[in-house]
C-alpha cells in the first residue's frame, strides 16, 4: 500500500508541473496588471513609463521569460503563490481565508447528492422497465439538462412563492458555520440543493447501469438461488461491486469543492473562492487566479488518489502492489 501511494504521488508530479506551466503561460497572455494601471495613468509619458517600470520591477515581469518561469517554479515549491495585486496580501492567506465557505458548500453538495443518488439508482435498477424506473430516469435526464444558474433561481422563486421564505442575498448577511449555524445554513440551503440535484442525476444513472450489469453476474444469480433475501443480495453482493465506477465520478466532483460553484456563489452572495476568483479576473489579479487554478489541480489529484484507495474496501479482490 505504501509503495502504491508513493508511486501515485510521484506520477502526480508531471501532472502538477504541466498545470503549473499552463497557468504560468496563460498569465502572460492577457494584458498585465501594470499595463492596465499605465493605461489609466493621467501623468506625462515619462511619468507613466516610470510607473510601468516600477510595477514591472515589483512583479518581477521585467526579467526574461525563462528566468520568470524558473522563479515561479521555485516559489511554488516553497509554497509561495505570490501576493495579491489588489489586497497586497499573500495569495495563500487569501485562499485560506475564503476556502471554508466553498469547502462547506462542496461537501454538503457531494453528501446530499450521494444520499439522493444511491437509493434512487438502486430502486431504478431493481424496478427495471417499470413505471417507477421510467419516472426516475425521466427526472434524472431533466436534472442533467438543467444548469445550476437556472435551477438555483428557480428554487429561490419556489421558496418565495410557495414557502413564503427567501434568504437574504446581501453579502454582509453571510456568517460562518461555527459563528451562526442557523444563518449559515439558511444561506447555503438553496445553492446546496441546486448543486446536489445536478450531480446526483449523473451518479444515479451510472449506478443504475452498473447495478443492472452486476445483477446479471453468475454469483448474484447463485446468491438468489440460495434463498438469500433481496436486501442482502442488493447490499452485500450487488451494490458494493457496482459502486467502484460511481466512486470515480464522485472523486471527479472534488473540483467542485474549490472552484466549481462560481456561479452559485455569485448568485447567492457566498464569499468563497468562486466569488473571489471572479473578482480577481475582473481586476486582472493574476497571482490570485493562478494560485486558485493550482489549488484546484492539487485537490483533484489528491481526491482521486483517495478514491483509488477506497476501491479495496468495496472490492477485496483489489490489491495494491
Amino acid at each position: 500500500m505504501q509503495r502504491y501511494i508513493i508511486r501515485r504521488l510521484l506520477l502526480a508530479i508531471p501532472t502538477l508541473w504541466l498545470v503549473l506551466t499552463l497557468v504560468f503561460v496563460a498569465s502572460h497572455i492577457r494584458p498585465s496588471f501594470a499595463e492596465e494601471r499605465v493605461a489609466n495613468c493621467n501623468g506625462t509619458a515619462e511619468q507613466c513609463k516610470r510607473t510601468l517600470d516600477a510595477i514591472k520591477h515589483d512583479l518581477g515581469t521585467d526579467k526574461p521569460f525563462l528566468q520568470q518561469y524558473v522563479i515561479y517554479i521555485g516559489n511554488f515549491l516553497r509554497g509561495d503563490l505570490g501576493v495579491s495585486l489588489l489586497t497586497h496580501k499573500k495569495v495563500t492567506t487569501e485562499i485560506i481565508h475564503r476556502a471554508p465557505p466553498s469547502v462547506e458548500m462542496g461537501l454538503l453538495q457531494i453528501l446530499l447528492s450521494t444520499l439522493l443518488a444511491i437509493p434512487v439508482g438502486v430502486i431504478a435498477a431493481i424496478k427495471q422497465d417499470s413505471l417507477i424506473d421510467y419516472v426516475l430516469r425521466v427526472v434524472s435526464i431533466g436534472l442533467l439538462a438543467v444548469p445550476v444558474f437556472f435551477s438555483g433561481p428557480l428554487l429561490l422563486l419556489f421558496c418565495a412563492r410557495v414557502l413564503h421564505w427567501t434568504p437574504d442575498l446581501n453579502l454582509s448577511f453571510y456568517r460562518d458555520l461555527f459563528d451562526d449555524p442557523v444563518r449559515n445554513l439558511e444561506t447555503m440551503a438553496i445553492p446546496v440543493i441546486a448543486g446536489a440535484f445536478a450531480t446526483s442525476a449523473a451518479v444515479m444513472r451510472l449506478l443504475r447501469s452498473q447495478m443492472l450489469e452486476v445483477m446479471r453476474q453468475d454469483y448474484v444469480r447463485t446468491a438468489v438461488a440460495k434463498g438469500l433475501r433481496q436486501r442482502v443480495v442488493v447490499i452485500r453482493h450487488t451494490l458494493k461491486n457496482a459502486m467502484i465506477p460511481v466512486l470515480t465520478i464522485i472523486g471527479l466532483q472534488a473540483g467542485v469543492l474549490i472552484g466549481g460553484n462560481v456561479i452559485l456563489e455569485q448568485i447567492f452572495s457566498i464569499p468563497g473562492i468562486g466569488f473571489f476568483i471572479i473578482t480577481s479576473i475582473k481586476q486582472n489579479d493574476t497571482p490570485v487566479v493562478a494560485g486558485i487554478a493550482l489549488l484546484i489541480a492539487i485537490v483533484v489529484v489528491l481526491a482521486n488518489l483517495l478514491i483509488d484507495l477506497t476501491y479495496a474496501w468495496f472490492d477485496p479482490r483489489i490489491r495494491y502492489a
